[in-house]
């Protein structure tokens, strides 16, 4: 490479030095904001500081105080400084400049020292003539915060002979008024007494007066933000997002709904919501605020939202569109800096050298944005310039829009920290395409050094740790290699952390290679790796599994009660901030005011109430954060699984994946040639063969490719897995929408006639359960311990279809958007409308009621089984409970956002009752069940789901209410297989109660296959056609996946 940026010890131990430096700033004003004790202004060497003037209560009642201040290079300007702190707020609210001027005060309100100082902070536009005190000449300005919009005043007034300078927030007026009167000896302080306010005073106050706040609500709205942008650059965007909406919430209630000064909140939270791949939400808010960024009178805003807009389009992969976006980004701001230097707005001549006031250095880097940010901003939107021309093949142009990037940074004295080792990244990505591994490696041992000093243990150093040793195994040093990924995976594991496959893929091969040079390492290296592939987890359910193990564990007594509590405010509040984002997202004239404020005040409630339940669980249940899904030991596994049993976790990316299988007390380790994209290609191709046809015909199940796909992921351990009785699967990507009994395990026979009982099922030589992660296996199998609920079952069923009245009585839970577009809303009622009984589910329930003592059983049918039943019903007190119904996701009932249960409707019908039981619903109810039957609909989520949740969130609701297993269905499901497969299932249990859940799964499903080949056989005696004669098709007997510890049974009820 040429000379691009770092390139040599020299360099790199100037940056070391200078970024040193910058931390010392950088987390000294975090501090400050975080509320330690520190003055905002430093202050000469001797000076007296009790001379602190007590002045009376700003307007929002905080008690202030007027202290004298020293800006050594305002020496010369000026006579007196001071600064006016409110409240606890160690930041001043506001600040007076005494000056020996005899120049008018236009001259000041329009330019020189003190408005470029203003400028620096703020954007100011209306100025008007005003009369103080008693007859004061005086110029009011009144301004707006660059950061955050928030009001802001100045004025300038001139008395005895000085003029006096001022700023501050609007709650400061009456103060600064009083305290310029009292410095120039004009009026005499005098606290008990109300003092006289100027009606131009007044006036302004009452322009504002929707508007004020205190020096406290600045404080917590910068300490908010200044949060998000520390959690977003350890790449916490999760918590990056909380404290976005916190500062959302905090400025629309301060300042009003709809403000367009919520562009930088709304702008910052889009972005961690796109970082989260949660797009529509972030394209939703990002279009929110797209016309109020192009008329934004700080172009620095608009600059940023581009910039922002290139980052979430380069997370959906769209490189030439972020590319575009970051070019219209750096050009504004090119036009920015070219207006005035980097730091115009404070420095000084001084000497003919550039001085930076002291104080102000605080100013700019804690609190405020200065006019000159374009210059330094710049180097944001050219690194993604720079890494979207790397991901487009053009590295030379890469390279020299990086070196621009770097040239900025090594100029600029304040920046944040943590940019000079993502460029750095960058920059070794930029490397490793012109295969200049030396400095690419040189690039990221330098970034490792970075990250180790601004967030020690944190996600940035090791996932540039793993980058790292990537790095070294290119150039085939694969022993330091294994030394960076190590350290990596080390932290990683140390904060819970999480991995993409393809970030953790370069380890795998590496470990896999040393594994297969060195034998006699090979199964401590296998152990390892099986522990880091712990790391590749993704998915609401794995967390819902986990924090229902945790509760479990703690079900006894006290604690088990404030987790309860805890998780259900966790949860409240998740959905409170989904119903404010979407609000947020809506075009203003369809915003509900109303509820906006409403929601602000819920979440400012809720997030006090889970900060007070959160001390509450540590001190209950101190293991608490360590049972929430951490990378489990591999010994502890192998210990779980019985001899007659086998873990296989497969890990799929974009060129290959993995699978582990843990079987016989050891691991092993395998390479995948297929890729993420193959398996999706396989799933959809096979779904579409168990999709009935729109005339009701069933298409002839692809058992070729069946067969190919087992291949493709056994054939390394056919022969281990072959007799295993209960293969345990950790499955991922598309591969969790398909249940894995009806791959083929041997090369199938030609199929006639719809006959499939000679084809070789996996479901035929094992049983199988599915579990999301390795650790939802230790949670489920030994945190949660079986169910001590004194009742067997309870059944729902056989709904009773709605009326074209009823459907009109129930809109109560239908987005305000949905009831304002009469098409959808139409078509939302004609869904429920085509609703029709399911007359077999009666008979199904009642079978399967027989597997237990009548005393033991309650069935809610037809009318009984209503909305309101099944939430105040005690369902705490069933093991297993079971529900026969339709079920529906958002993609088929278009105003529903939530996959629900159908259930009755009530006669007559209930306040706020819609019939539908949806996630919300299902999250609040108290399960202490060893099973939940969801004998429904997809109700194991969509096959177009590849995402890579197990589950849709209906059946992860009831994970988290407290099932340990779930019976749930891939397809829709035809009624009188379903009906067979279940009431078999069941008698199995009854006839063999120490069978697990699994095994009696597998007993019905051959059932059914074995009826097939006895219909077969009558049939073609008689001549006749029968529906079980197709029960071989895998659409009848391969529905349904058990998700859970499927060796549980129900001994002990029998």
């Amino acid at each position: 490479m040429k000379n691009c940026g770092l390139k040599n010890p020299k360099m790199i131990e100037h940056l070391m030095q200078r970024w040193l430096s910058r931390l010392v700033i950088f987390l000294g004003g975090f501090l400050i904001l975080l509320g330690c004790q520190s003055t905002a202004f430093q202050r000469e060497q001797g000076k007296a500081q009790e001379a602190e003037i007590l002045v009376r209560p700003n307007l929002v009642g905080e008690k202030c105080r007027v202290q004298p201040a020293t800006y050594p290079d305002f020496a010369d300007q000026t006579e007196q400084i001071f600064q006016v702190f409110c409240g606890r707020w160690e930041h001043p609210s506001g600040r007076l400049y005494q000056v020996a001027s005899s120049a008018s005060l236009e001259t000041w309100t329009s330019g020189g020292w003190w408005r470029e100082v203003l400028e620096q902070r703020m954007l100011c536009e209306q100025e008007e003539p005003a009369t103080l005190l008693e007859g004061v000449e005086a110029r009011l300005l009144q301004c707006r915060l660059r950061n955050g919009g928030w009001p802001y005043i100045a004025l300038a007034a001139r008395i005895n002979g000085s003029t006096f300078l001022a700023d501050g927030i609007p709650a400061l007026l009456r103060v600064l008024e009083e305290s310029i009167g009292f410095l120039s000896g004009q009026v005499e302080l005098k606290l008990e007494e109300e003092g006289t306010v100027s009606a131009a005073i007044q006036r302004l106050e009452a322009q504002l007066a929707d508007r004020m706040y205190g020096a406290g609500d600045l404080q917590v709205y910068y300490q908010l933000m200044t949060a998000g942008q520390y959690y977003n650059s350890i790449k916490d965007f999760v918590t990056a997002a909380n404290r976005y909406r916190e500062a959302l919430a905090l400025h629309e209630r301060l300042l009003g709904l709809g403000n367009p000064e919520t562009l930088d909140p709304v702008m910052h939270l889009a972005l961690e919501l796109s970082n989260q791949q949660r797009f529509t939400e972030a394209e939703a808010l990002f279009e929110r605020v797209s016309t109020i960024a192009k008329q934004a009178l700080d172009q620095a805003d608009y600059a940023r939202y581009l910039s922002y807009r290139g980052f979430h389009a380069a997370n959906q992969r769209q490189f030439k569109k972020a590319l575009e976006l970051a070019r219209q980004a750096t050009k504004l701001r090119r036009e920015l800096a070219s207006r005035t230097s980097v730091f115009a707005a404070s420095e000084r001549v001084k000497g003919g050298q550039t001085v930076l006031p002291v104080g102000q250095r605080a100013d700019m880097e804690i609190l405020h944005r200065t006019q000159a940010s374009g210059s330094v901003d710049m180097v944001q939107s050219l690194s993604l310039e720079a890494a979207m021309l790397h991901r487009l093949g053009k590295a030379a142009q890469a390279e020299k829009v990086l070196q621009e990037a770097n040239e900025i940074l090594l100029a600029a004295q304040e920046v944040p920290p943590t940019w000079e080792p993502e460029l750095l990244r960058v920059d070794a990505e930029i490397a490793a395409s012109q295969e200049v591994g030396g400095e690419r490696q040189q690039h990221l041992s330098t970034a490792v050094t970075l990250w180790g000093q601004i967030a020690p243990r944190e996600r940035p150093g090791a996932v540039t740790y793993l980058e790292l040793g990537k790095a070294y195994r290119e150039q085939g040093r694969l022993d330091e290699a294994m030394t960076a990924f190590r350290r990596g995976i080390k932290l990683l594991k140390n904060q819970n952390g999480s991995l993409r496959f393809e970030q953790l893929q370069p380890y795998l091969k590496t470990a896999f290679e040393v594994a297969q040079a060195q034998p006699a390492k090979r199964p401590a290296l296998y152990a390892e790796m099986f522990e880091a592939g712990q790391l590749v987890r993704s998915g609401q359910t794995i967390q819902d599994i986990a924090r229902a193990a945790a509760r479990l564990a703690a079900s006894e007594g006290h604690a088990g009660e404030v987790i309860r509590a805890f998780q259900e405010a966790q949860d409240e509040r998740h959905l409170l901030y989904r119903a404010y984002e979407a609000e947020v997202a809506q075009p203003e004239a369809r915003q509900n005011r109303e509820r906006l404020k409403a929601l602000s005040a819920e979440l400012v409630e809720i997030n006090q109430r889970i900060r007070k339940l959160s001390e509450q669980v540590q001190a209950a249940f101190p293991r608490y954060n360590q049972v929430i899904d951490t990378v489990t030991n591999t010994d502890r596994v192998l210990e779980l699984i019985e001899p007659h049993e086998a873990l296989v976790q497969v890990l799929l990316g974009d060129t290959g994946g993995f699978l582990f299988l843990a079987h016989h007390g050891k691991v092993s380790a395998h390479p995948l040639e297929l890729s993420i994209r193959e398996a999706a290609l396989a799933v959809e191709e096979l779904r579409s063969k168990i999709t009935p046809q729109p005339d009701g015909g069933l298409p002839a199940f692809d058992v070729v490719r069946a067969h190919q796909l087992y291949q493709e992921l056994f054939s390394s351990v056919a022969k281990q897995i072959k007799k295993v009785e209960h293969l345990i699967t950790v499955p991922s990507g598309p591969l969790l929408s398909l249940p894995f009994g009806l791959l083929v395990t041997e090369t199938p026979p030609s199929i006639e006639n719809y006959d499939y009982t000679k084809v070789k099922w996996l479901a035929q030589r094992s049983a199988l359960s599915l579990v999301p992660s390795v650790r939802s296996f230790i949670d489920l199998r030994v945190i949660a311990q079986p169910s001590k609920a004194p009742k067997a079952f309870a059944g729902f069923n056989n709904f009773i279809p709605y009326t074209a009245d009823e459907v009109a009585q129930i809109d109560v839970d239908i987005p305000e958007e949905c009831l304002s577009e009469p098409e959808r809303l139409k078509q939302h009622r004609q869904m429920l409308l085509r609703l029709g009984s399911l007359p077999m589910t009666e008979s199904e329930i009642q079978e399967v009621a027989k597997t237990f003592p009548p005393h033991l059983t309650d069935l809610f049918l037809g009318r009984e089984f209503t909305e309101g039943i099944v939430r105040t019903l005690p369902l705490s007190t069933y093991r297993i409970v079971y529900f026969a119904t339709h079920a529906l996701l958002p993609a088929e009932l278009s105003c529903q956002p939530e996959p629900s249960l159908v259930a009755s409707l009530s006669q007559p019908l209930e306040a706020g009752e819609d019939g539908l039981i949806d996630t919300s619903e299902v999250y609040k109810l108290e399960l202490d069940a060893d099973l939940v039957v969801l004998s429904a609909c997809n109700t194991g989520g969509p096959g177009t789901q590849t995402g890579g949740e197990s589950l849709s969130g209906l059946a992860r609701a009831f994970f988290f209410s407290g099932a340990r297993s779930l019976l749930v269905s891939h397809w829709v499901v035809e009624d009188v297989a379903t009906k067979e497969l279940m009431t078999r299932l069941f008698e199995h249990m009854r006839e063999m109660p120490t069978t697990g859940w699994s095994e009696a799964l597998r007993s019905a499903q051959l059932s059914l296959i074995k009826d097939a080949r006895e219909a077969q056989q009558v049939n073609l005696k008689e001549g006749d056609q029968n529906i079980q004669q197709y029960w071989s098709h895998p659409f009848f007997w391969a529905a349904f996946t058990l998700v859970g510890d499927g060796a549980r049974g129900v001994v002990d009820i029998l």
